[in-house]
């Protein structure tokens, strides 16, 4: 299974592996050229999404753990180590690779770094990690935890191939949830597991399709809402952000993610008071919910704000 593309995905200049390799501790900084060796060498791919010169748990994991000699010297049987590298600043990247690095970013569906990626030799993720105290010896003993993943994965979807019906979908349900993964990376990464998931359960009694529908529906908010972003374009991100709330088929925790998001906006607009009761209307939606704590502790933070900048709304009605 490929990485889905997606207009040009990976329409760009590959660099030849002996000059990707030039990143020091075995890694590689050319996917196309690692996803090869991995297939050849029959190993699994390790992808580093880091911010090199200015996130600081990158800096953390890079200096106490990938460049140890033991890390290097732990991986490299099960491994081929790629690094796709967001600095800040212009010059350590040619167009071309920021370009290309970018396209992967949002074939993973990658919202945060470091963000470590354990995917099989096609380059399908079935795990993912960041930072982890402790140095190298402790974290390549979480690798090997997170490798078994693998087996059970690949075990759950031969498995499968021989149920039927109801039967196969909840196997099939099963091994996506074991991954752990976020669900914007499984939808983007597993979409023919989603197919034979809805094939085999028509009726949607596991709930998977209509989850997996939400989420692709937050995906295309989120995609839309950068693109508004880059043109700081406030006003316009709130209305799409309104429009996409009128939407009565959205499921209770997307849409108060889509609130979460609107209010967001309008923090980073220098709006709180406005943010504020953004978020109590999206704990209003689920009171009971995951996400409901976090909207209305983010509610109370932006009430702060606001009363610091002497335009305190009021707390919401309980």
């Amino acid at each position: 299974m490929k990485i889905k593309t997606l207009s040009s995905l990976f329409a760009v200049l590959a660099l030849t592996f002996g000059s990707a390799s030039a990143a020091t501790d075995g890694w590689s900084t050319d996917y196309e050229a690692s996803l090869k060796l991995a297939t050849a060498e029959k190993k699994d791919l390790l992808i580093e999404f880091t911010g090199s010169d200015w996130c600081q748990p990158c800096m953390m994991l890079n200096k106490e753990i990938l460049s140890q000699d033991a890390f290097r010297d732990g991986t490299k049987e099960n491994f081929v180590k790629v690094q796709l590298d967001f600095p800040r600043a212009e010059d350590l990247q040619t167009p071309e690779v920021k370009k290309r690095n970018v396209e992967l970013r949002n074939a993973y569906r990658i919202s945060g770094y470091p963000t470590i990626l354990l995917c099989d030799s096609s380059g399908v993720p079935y795990a993912a990690t960041g930072y982890q105290p402790g140095g190298p010896e402790k974290y390549l003993e979480h690798l090997a935890g997170l490798r078994a993943v693998h087996g059970k994965r690949d075990a759950a979807f031969s498995a499968a191939e021989k149920a039927e019906g109801l039967e196969r979908a909840k196997i099939l349900v099963a091994a996506l949830e074991e991954m752990k993964l976020p669900e914007q990376m499984v939808t983007a990464q597993y979409g023919d597991v989603a197919a034979k998931i809805k094939a085999a359960d028509p009726a949607d009694e596991t709930g998977y399709s209509k989850k997996a529908a939400d989420t692709a529906k937050l995906s295309a908010f989120l995609e839309k809402l950068g693109e508004f972003g880059q043109k700081q374009d406030v006003e316009g991100a709130l209305a799409y952000a309104d429009t996409v709330l009128t939407d009565k088929e959205l499921g209770v925790e997307t849409r108060q993610h889509v609130y979460g998001h609107k209010a967001g906006t309008l923090m980073r607009a220098n709006r709180p008071a406005e943010a504020a009761a953004v978020l109590d209307e999206g704990v209003k939606v689920a009171p009971d919910s995951k996400i409901a704590p976090q909207l209305a502790e983010f509610a109370e933070l932006a009430r702060k704000r606001a009363a610091e900048a002497g335009a305190a709304p009021k707390p919401a009605a309980k």
